[in-house]
């Protein structure tokens, strides 16, 4: 009867010592994860970028674009080159405080950033910029500047970060006027073009008539060549527009594009090879000399029934590739006005341009 009563209170004690147990189990297990998954306070650090108020990347609310002082007397006419200054209210406090840095402050025109052309303090409240056209920038300019009808181009002027948005500006917003035809370099550029162009029709026309001749035949009589017309005119229209562009922005680099490469090459490709098909379907006598059947088709008429026809009249093939020329001719300065940079032609126009070539030596050679 004892060791019942006995068993019965060792069962009882350890119950209750197992319920203690296990009502203590879940405060130290969740005390325990909770350590495990949280470390101390003192070890959390925040992320600096999440700490907005304290980035110096982002603008201060407070900066205001309140104005632009450019060119001589402060009449906010301007070229590339010239320097310009910005007024950003609270600038000045901002620096004080370290919590902008003006190296990172880049010019905005017309809402575009020009992402090298970074500011320099000059006084209280502004920073100084050069306004140079350099290869990150000139996309921007070419929006800015070109196609332009007017001489002068007016711009909104603002100051911010790159890759951001400008600060607010005070109305009316500060404006500069951008001379797009006020380099000197162009001054002196247009008149030395025309007296290249009055030398050559004057003196160097002749080097566009074909070589091929008859003895005794007055050399101003020899007839155009089309291959030799559409190599000079494919130079000439380059060599201009490198001028144009360099006078203007006075960046030399990357003016000159694969595309107008490819058009120069066409256009030589051609004159050579009209030369060469003259040269071998040439009749030669005992002493070497061109024999002309008729001499009626070998002497020039005027430019363009030279270039356009042959000893049947005028030709399709001659007449597409001669259309074909002076249609990407014409786009090819219109882009240039327009945009201050030569054309990237597709190459389906490329391919056309080549193939109107080809077309053109294949029916001369078998003519």
């Amino acid at each position: 009867m004892m060791r019942k009563i006995r068993r019965k209170w060792v069962f009882i004690c350890l119950l209750v010592i197992a319920l203690m147990f296990s009502s203590k189990i879940p405060v130290n297990a969740q005390s325990s994860f909770d350590q495990e998954l949280i470390p101390p306070e003192s070890s959390v650090t925040v992320p600096s970028e999440t700490r907005i108020e304290e980035s110096p990347s982002l603008p201060p609310l407070s900066l205001k674009t309140k104005a632009v002082i450019a060119g001589r007397n402060g009449n906010g006419r301007v070229k590339l080159g010239d320097y310009i200054e910005v007024e950003v209210a609270g600038l000045s406090n901002a620096i004080r405080n370290r919590s902008i840095d003006p190296q990172e402050l880049v010019l905005f025109l017309q809402g575009y950033a020009l992402p090298d052309l970074h500011g320099e303090p000059v006084g209280e409240d502004r920073l100084a910029f050069q306004l140079n056209r350099t290869d990150e920038s000139q996309e921007v300019w070419n929006s800015i500047i070109g196609g332009s009808t007017r001489f002068i181009r007016k711009a909104r002027v603002s100051v911010g970060f790159v890759e951001k948005q400008a600060f607010p500006t005070v109305e009316p917003a500060p404006t500069i006027d951008i001379l797009v035809l006020g380099s000197p370099w162009l001054l002196i550029y247009i008149p030395f073009l025309l007296l290249v162009l009055f030398l050559f029709f004057r003196f160097g026309i002749d080097g566009l008539r074909d070589p091929v001749q008859e003895p005794n035949l007055d050399k101003h009589d020899q007839p155009f060549s089309l291959g030799r017309t559409q190599m000079a005119w494919w130079f000439f229209l380059i060599i201009a527009s490198f001028g144009f562009i360099y006078s203007i922005t006075g960046d030399y680099t990357n003016i000159v594009t694969s595309q107008a490469m490819i058009l120069l090459g066409i256009g030589a490709g051609t004159g050579v090879g009209a030369a060469l098909i003259d040269a071998i379907g040439g009749n030669k006598d005992n002493d070497g000399n061109v024999v002309i059947s008729n001499k009626k088709e070998k002497v020039s008429r005027n430019f363009f029934q030279d270039i356009l026809a042959d000893k049947d009249g005028v030709s399709f093939y001659r007449f597409q590739i001669f259309i074909w020329t002076i249609a990407l001719g014409l786009v090819f300065i219109f882009e240039v006005l327009k945009n201050l940079k030569m054309p990237e032609f597709d190459s389906t126009l490329l391919v056309l341009q080549g193939i109107s070539a080809g077309t053109y030596l294949g029916f001369k050679a078998q003519k």
